[in-house]
């Protein structure tokens, strides 16, 4: 029997800001629960346990990441998810299944490697006290747009090879990317998407001139080696690497510099012993991760899960920030530990779409935070609790903006 939503409403103001009281009557009394995608809003099942969510992420086989794998009959229940689609996103290996997903995935991953980026750990590190700098004389930032969205741009940008030089183009194309769907955001996204693709195709006819150290280079000789990559999955590849190094990180360091914040007794913890970031990330990635569900996946035969029989050709959203917060795996899940160990978080997903942009957002938060609080020891929240601001989506953890002071009173 199916159950009803009322009660799980995920997209009330109350659940932007906080969705965790939803989350815990979800698993406990509709783990398994028919709904609506938290971006798409087309038909969806929600799954909001750990050990579920974990098995959606590992069955490529029953849970799909590729659409095109339906009828044209069971395409028809997400005409809003599938027709929305720009040709910037569609056709990259978010939505694709082996052998077609390890094709694309094996030629990026390797500048996307723990070992890889280490390497650009100075040059980051570089970037941003350059952008510290900045601001160092003023009494108050806003945090995403003075520092974070500055600094996370720029790195990308060195590491595929973008000479971006103004980065609105790029603040206009993201913002959208996570707005809900609507016409006219539709309409907004065509024109950006526009823009983008003869930006990039500029770009690549270049770098097939003159070829650089970067990972762009090497998707375009990629392209130029024939049956490996296609100029439609070469654009597609390079705007998802730059969404994905976008999304996780931003959403990532902004939530940890409030998550601290809010709670000064583990700040105080990280201060006295700054070997803790590693620990402190991975516990700030469960307890208020960047993303609220991973991709959707679709069924492909008729399967009972969790309870409830979904039928073949249904679209299923794993809720992973729901996961996280799962007694049966974490213990007292509401409470942040920098300490916690273990913690086997699935804040970046699981399986063969584990996000490739982890390593690079590890990196980044573990280079600016400890930075940041150094450099300004006063810092603190410039608004008062009630006015923290979540962006409306019930799919990602994204603040729309975080005030600080620099300095004490």
């Amino acid at each position: 029997m199916t159950q009803s939503n009322e009660r799980f409403d995920l997209w009330t103001p109350e659940a932007f800001v906080n969705p965790f009281p939803v989350f815990d009557r979800m698993r406990r009394e509709a783990p398994v629960i028919d709904s609506k995608h938290p971006l798409f809003l087309c038909p969806a099942w929600l799954v909001s346990r750990y050990r579920d969510v974990v098995e959606v992420l590992n069955d490529s086989e029953r849970f799909s990441s590729d659409p095109k794998k339906l009828t044209p009959e069971q395409q028809q229940r997400f005409a809003p998810f599938l027709t929305g689609q720009l040709p910037l996103i569609q056709d990259n290996m978010l939505g694709a299944d082996p052998p077609k997903h390890s094709r694309l995935r094996s030629l990026v991953a390797k500048a996307f490697t723990p070992r890889a980026l280490e390497n650009m750990r100075p040059l980051i590190s570089q970037i941003a006290q350059n952008l510290l700098d900045v601001v160092e004389d003023r009494s108050e930032i806003n945090f995403p747009d003075d520092v974070m969205f500055p600094f996370q741009i720029t790195v990308i940008a060195e590491i595929l090879g973008l000479p971006v030089g103004d980065h609105e183009p790029f603040r206009d194309l993201i913002v959208s990317m996570v707005t809900p769907p609507s016409e006219e955001n539709r309409q907004r996204l065509n024109r950006i998407s526009g823009y983008f693709v003869e930006y990039f195709n500029a770009l690549f006819a270049e770098r097939r001139v003159c070829p650089r150290n970067d990972v762009i280079s090497a998707l375009v000789a990629a392209e130029a080696a024939g049956d490996r990559l296609s100029s439609q999955e070469l654009l597609n590849t390079v705007f998802l690497l730059l969404m994905a190094g976008h999304e996780t990180t931003f959403n990532l360091v902004c939530n940890s510099i409030l998550v601290l914040l809010q709670h000064p007794q583990e700040l105080a913890k990280l201060r006295a012993n700054p070997s803790l970031i590693g620990t402190a990330i991975e516990e700030i990635l469960r307890y208020s991760g960047p993303l609220v569900t991973a991709g959707p996946r679709f069924v492909l035969k008729d399967t009972v899960f969790g309870g409830q029989l979904i039928p073949a050709g249904h679209m299923v959203a794993a809720l992973l920030l729901s996961a996280n917060h799962d007694p049966e795996q974490f213990d007292q899940p509401d409470r942040f530990d920098i300490t916690r160990s273990p913690n086997k978080h699935v804040a970046f997903g699981l399986g063969i779409h584990f996000c490739i942009g982890a390593p690079l957002a590890r990196l980044e938060a573990s280079v600016l935070i400890p930075m940041l609080f150094e450099r300004f020891p006063d810092l603190r929240l410039a608004i008062t609790p009630d006015q923290i601001r979540w962006q409306p989506t019930a799919n990602i953890r994204a603040l729309t903006s975080l005030p600080l002071a620099l300095r004490g009173n």
